[in-house]
């Protein structure tokens, strides 16, 4: 079967890439999504003094997780003869979590034994898993997605860190950034402090508006690594 070239980055930054030997997959080859984004919004104000300060995590209904799946999945196959699994076992998605942190520095006999049953149980060849990322933000660190915001300025943010395994050869893509932190793909977009934080009730405006800037800042991550860093797949059939 034809080979064909898949690049992936595992650990995602605008503008601080290096390069990398392209990994060559089959082109009917499987590539697996674990995806540990919750549902919690993270949402902090400052104020003048640490007396004004409040910071809250909220669950909301908007799927984010969901919405960063299937937006892998499309942007995947409808440019590739790849297919992508989605996994959506609770069990086996908590359960990936140790063994990837693992296999991020180094791979442990357990990461292995759990990324090669992750590889038999779902016919995947390549292991993408998805968590919150870390920011620094105006001299705080925001992480995953929410409103964040001062006196004079608020943002609404997201931050996702995206890591691929090779499950076949159980190695990072770009072993060269073994050991690093994961650095996001971030996005934020400034909003009137008035219309998203309450300062006096300590509450935030989380409703479809703040949604949909929010998927907006995930589509514009998805979208520009996928520009960088594009699947070169054969032509659909």
């Amino acid at each position: 079967m034809k080979n064909v070239t898949i690049l992936f980055l595992i650990i995602l930054a605008a503008g601080s890439v290096g390069h990398a030997e392209p990994i060559k997959l089959q082109d009917d080859s499987k590539i697996g999504v674990v995806n540990l984004v919750g549902d919690e919004t993270k949402n902090c104000y400052w104020g003048f003094t640490a007396f004004n300060n409040f910071c809250e995590e909220i669950a909301v209904d908007w799927d984010i997780r969901g919405y960063i799946d299937e937006g892998i999945k499309r942007r995947i196959e409808n440019s590739s003869n790849y297919e992508v699994v989605i996994i959506n076992d609770a069990a086996d998605r908590e359960a990936f979590q140790q063994p990837m942190l693992n296999a991020i520095s180094r791979f442990t006999r357990n990461a292995k034994v759990a990324l090669s049953e992750a590889r038999e149980k779902y016919d995947i060849d390549i292991l993408i898993w998805i968590v919150e990322g870390l920011d620094y933000v105006g001299g705080k660190y925001v992480y995953g997605y929410g409103v964040h915001g001062w006196s004079d300025r608020s943002f609404i943010h997201s931050n996702i860190s995206l890591h691929s395994i090779d499950l076949k050869n159980t190695k990072l893509f770009f072993p060269s950034s073994l050991g690093r932190s994961p650095k996001p793909l971030k996005g934020i977009t400034e909003v009137p402090v008035s219309s998203y934080i309450n300062k006096e009730e300590k509450s935030y405006k989380l409703d479809d508006s703040t949604k949909i800037k929010v998927q907006g800042l995930v589509d514009g991550s998805l979208d520009w690594y996928f520009s960088q860093y594009p699947v070169d797949p054969p032509l659909k059939r």
